[in-house]
Order: C-alpha cells, then structure tokens, then sequence
C-alpha cells in the first residue's frame, strides 16, 4: 500500500461519526450524520445513527 493510501486507511480504519453535506434541488444545503469505516480495499461504508 502506498504511503497516502496508508495514512488514509490509519484514520478510516475505526468506525468514526462523519457528515455528508450536498444542496437539494432547490439550493439548500443538506448535511446528514453518518457513521464511516473503511477497508484496505478502496471502500468506504456508512451507515446512519
């Protein structure tokens, strides 16, 4: 694993509480709490709390 993959992979391997923010159709902004792990695979889970 490279370098930055490892670093990346130091801080996503445990489960942490994230957010996700995007705008609606409309403009508005909307932001979401999730829950984030990774794996040494290019991966990303999430799961709502």
């Amino acid at each position: 694993m490279s370098e930055l993959k490892d670093r990346i992979y130091g801080i996503l391997k445990n489960v942490q509480l994230s957010t996700l923010a995007t705008i609606t159709p409309d403009g508005k902004p909307w932001v979401r709490y999730v829950m984030t792990a990774a794996s040494h695979k290019p991966e990303v889970w999430t799961a709502n709390p």
